[in-house]
């Protein structure tokens, strides 16, 4: 994945530890945040994009058994081997859960119902490889977070203060225009309907499924009341 300088930092990654919380917390923004995508999920073998410390993974668990609903086997990776170092420190006796790979380049990847992708394509250059990547990799979903922009052709900028700007590296933050997202969406085939929820006023959440297409296959609405 690109920027991996920064990612691998791990100062920054610390900083980022720090902000997240640990794998455990229950509270904060970011914990709300992958609860929503673990309350999306519908499928029981699932593929973490961009795992980062494997946050992700705990949410699922106690959704899940808070839930009464069948565990899932979840499997994650990530550009970044600091952030797997931490996954496995959060997770010891779940190791092989967590590897490091680049979802431009996935075949090393075997596939599963679903996939998750969790604020990683807002800090790519292009996103059209990895969103076809990560779609040859969903059996039958695909769930992936954006940040919505109001002109067309979305916006792109480095990201320059201080919590992201780290030594000489910087991230790219990009803001996609829906029209945009929606002609790649077209694009992947064999797209059933599409989900979009909105967690605040510029981030959505995607939900893509395979399928027949399905004329009003379309569902729109807050995920946060």
């Amino acid at each position: 994945m690109s920027n991996a300088k920064v990612w691998d930092d791990r100062e920054y990654v610390a900083r980022l530890r720090l902000e997240w919380g640990e794998h455990n917390f229950r509270s904060g923004r970011h914990w709300e945040y992958l609860l929503s995508i673990a309350q999306l999920i519908r499928y029981n073998n699932v593929l973490d994009a961009g795992c980062g410390m494997g946050h992700l993974n705990q949410i699922i668990k106690d959704h899940r058994i808070e839930n009464s609903l069948p565990p899932v086997d979840y499997r994650g990776f990530d550009g970044s081997s600091e952030m797997i170092r931490v996954a496995h420190e959060f997770y010891p006796d779940e190791r092989d859960r967590f590897t490091v790979a680049d979802f431009f380049d996935m075949s090393q990847i075997g596939t599963y119902d679903t996939v998750t992708c969790t604020d990683v394509l807002i800090h790519q250059r292009e996103i059209i490889t990895p969103m076809r990547n990560l779609w040859a990799h969903a059996n039958r979903e695909l769930i992936f977070t954006l940040k919505l922009s109001e002109k067309p052709g979305g916006e792109f900028r480095e990201l320059d203060h201080e919590l992201v700007i780290w030594r000489t590296e910087r991230l790219p933050l990009r803001w996609e225009d829906k029209t945009y997202i929606y002609s790649i969406i077209g694009s992947l085939g064999d797209v059933g309907s599409v989900e979009e929820h909105f967690f605040d006023m510029r981030t959505s959440m995607f939900r893509v499924i395979r399928g027949i297409p399905k004329y009003g296959g379309f569902r729109t609405g807050w995920l946060r009341q």
